[in-house]
């Protein structure tokens, strides 16, 4: 239930965005920063809740990230004005980061790297559920009630979580009951620092944080792309966004089959090439030619469907160099991850050019940035028996 908090905060209200930006009396691309700064306060949020996570356990951190969460949605259904919803969207991202953080690091600390390279992919399938209903359900929402109904079914859901947290979470870091012996700002500092000075490891953090920025500079734009340009209707939108994914979905089932005969670091670097020749091509076919719908959505598909042989593999491999403080690791990769596909959405939004090749651009140069990131990454030795 954890996991798919960030991607409904995401796809629910996208189909609202252009009744978002006529309600504040701002064009399309300008209220897109909305999705920007959530990214933003997702990746500090994970930053700073890690090592509370190491420290006070996986179950408080949690609950208090749900409580930050609540808080921002709750103001998101009353702001008068844009300035006052980006604020709240920043909040809120902060909240969602604080929780989310708590996931790789829990599945770290139950698996060892292959098997919980397959847990996350199965995360990574559980997460495409409200990639697929959310659209689709924010644009009924919206058509029926108004935008601030999409955040109202947000906020209820942030509610179902906390409860089914509280009840139902196991504490999967060993509490002694001895005082701490170091400060936490301390212990902090100490954990990023083994956590940012490990270059084979980070390898796998830019390469999970680019590749991830490929396919949220599309969905930053996604609006923009399928009703602006393309002039489709909000259901439509929604239909198109959801053939993305079902392409992850079909990437991580594939992937799972793969795992059983492959490694996971070899996985993720075919993966990597896969999807930087199809935002190539994607860049390629705007700029030499007049955009046709139906090859920008199977090539949008195709970046979307490899990010599922990516994520999980690259966050496993990762984070079985740090055994003993996987939430301040997993947290450096949370916060890049999102922090830079932040950047690049609000990036996007500011200097968009009112064409296709902006976002084409930015993914490509996501793209392959991931697999020159992935070419100095090395996988852990694996443990022996």
């Amino acid at each position: 239930m954890l996991t798919m908090v960030v991607p409904l905060s995401i796809n629910l209200y996208l189909p609202a965005l252009p009744e978002i930006a006529l309600f504040f009396g701002v064009d399309v691309p300008r209220i897109q920063v909305s999705l920007g700064v959530f990214l933003l306060g997702l990746g500090v949020g994970q930053f700073a809740g890690a090592p509370v996570a190491d420290r006070c356990g996986r179950r408080v951190t949690a609950l208090t990230g749900m409580a930050i969460f609540a808080i921002g949605t709750t103001g998101i259904l009353f702001s008068g004005s844009v300035e006052r919803f980006f604020a709240l969207r920043t909040l809120q991202g902060m909240g969602a980061g604080v929780a989310f953080v708590n996931i790789g690091a829990v599945v770290g600390d139950l698996f060892e790297r292959q098997r919980g390279a397959r847990i996350l992919g199965a995360i990574s399938a559980v997460q495409a559920v409200p990639r697929l209903i959310g659209p689709i359900s924010g644009a009924a929402l919206a058509l029926a009630f108004g935008w601030q109904s999409t955040f109202l079914l947000l906020l209820l859901y942030c509610l179902a979580v906390g409860f089914a947290l509280w009840l139902w979470l196991p504490e999967t870091v060993p509490q002694t009951g001895a005082a701490p012996e170091r400060p936490l700002l301390r212990q902090a500092i100490q954990g990023y620092g083994k956590a940012l000075g490990h270059t084979r490891a980070l390898g796998y953090v830019f390469c999970l944080a680019f590749s991830t920025a490929c396919l949220l500079v599309y969905v930053n734009d996604g609006a923009f792309i399928y009703t602006v340009w393309f002039g489709l209707s909000p259901t439509q939108f929604s239909g198109l966004l959801a053939a993305n994914v079902v392409a992850l979905v079909l990437g991580t089932v594939i992937n799972f089959r793969l795992l059983r005969k492959h490694e996971a670091h070899r996985v993720t670097r075919k993966a990597c090439v896969v999807q930087c020749v199809a935002a190539g091509a994607l860049l390629a076919h705007v700029t030499l030619m007049t955009p046709m719908l139906p090859i920008v959505v199977v090539l949008l598909m195709v970046s979307s469907g490899v990010l599922g042989m990516i994520t999980g593999n690259a966050a496993a491999c990762y984070l079985e160099y740090f055994p003993g403080f996987r939430a301040t690791a997993s947290g450096v990769a949370g916060s890049l991850q999102f922090l830079l596909g932040g950047a690049a959405g609000t990036a996007l939004s500011i200097f968009h050019t009112g064409t296709l090749a902006t976002a084409a651009i930015a993914a490509t140069l996501c793209a392959f940035l991931a697999v020159l990131a992935l070419s100095r990454a090395r996988p852990a030795p694996l443990p022996q028996p």
